[in-house]
């Protein structure tokens, strides 16, 4: 009897080894490399830096990277604006609309399911548009010949937001002033010229006279004379 049972026997081990009690050791391998292998190392945003010109917008986009720079798939990025409300605004999928020039801090996140997020901190920096004004200072100036004095320029973007730009002085008469390219004039001679500051096609002008040197003395003739109260002397 035991004889004709032992095939029978041996006929169910191999269907014993792969029940799922067997297989469970194996399954949770498995399940444990493929949560190391998409483990978030960090949070790549572009462009970088981050520029934006105030009145425009840009668009962020974040990548999560495993340890090995390989892109983690189901990542949740969320980008949160942590300060600067005047300066911009950043929503949650990363659109920035500068306002005025200065810088947006915000926090960007990569989220796993069950997973810690990952944060990286930027900062945004908002510029002001191009050149659309320069003011100058004074508007007019009189000199005497070999006076100096100073003039200044300000740059403007068109939402009246300060520039840095460099600023070209020229001279429209340098017989009469010359002008240096830190804004300094000096008179030359007597005459009038026209003081211009320059920034690409931006352009404004100051105007400046120069007045020839004044007298030195006087002579009164004659050198001596008398007179009694009441008298006319020519």
């Amino acid at each position: 009897m035991n004889n004709l049972r032992l095939p029978s026997l041996v006929f169910r081990l191999p269907s014993l080894l792969l029940s799922p009690v067997f297989l469970l050791p194996s399954l949770v391998l498995c399940s444990a490399h493929a949560l190391h292998a998409q483990a978030i190392a960090k949070v790549i945003v572009t462009p970088s830096p981050a520029r934006v010109v105030a009145g425009e917008t840009l668009q962020l986009k974040a990548q999560a990277v495993d340890a090995n720079g390989k892109p983690v798939d189901g990542a949740r990025i969320r980008f949160q604006q942590s300060a600067a409300p005047f300066e911009g605004t950043v929503d949650s999928t990363g659109l920035v609309t500068g306002g005025a020039p200065s810088t947006i801090p915000v926090v960007v996140s990569a989220i796993l399911p069950g997973a810690k997020p990952i944060i990286a901190q930027i900062e945004i920096a908002v510029l002001p548009g191009p050149a659309a004004s320069i003011d100058v200072a004074p508007k007019t100036a009189k000199l005497l010949v070999k006076q100096t004095m100073s003039a200044n320029a300000l740059v403007k973007s068109k939402a009246g937001d300060t520039r840095s730009d460099v600023v070209a002085w020229s001279s429209s008469a340098p017989a009469v002033v010359t002008v240096d390219q830190s804004g300094t004039i000096t008179a030359v001679g007597a005459g009038h010229a026209n003081i211009t500051a320059k920034v690409g096609a931006i352009t404004k002008a100051l105007s400046v006279d120069v007045i020839a040197t004044p007298i030195k003395s006087i002579t009164l003739t004659p050198t001596k004379t008398t007179a009694r109260t009441g008298d006319v002397i020519r």
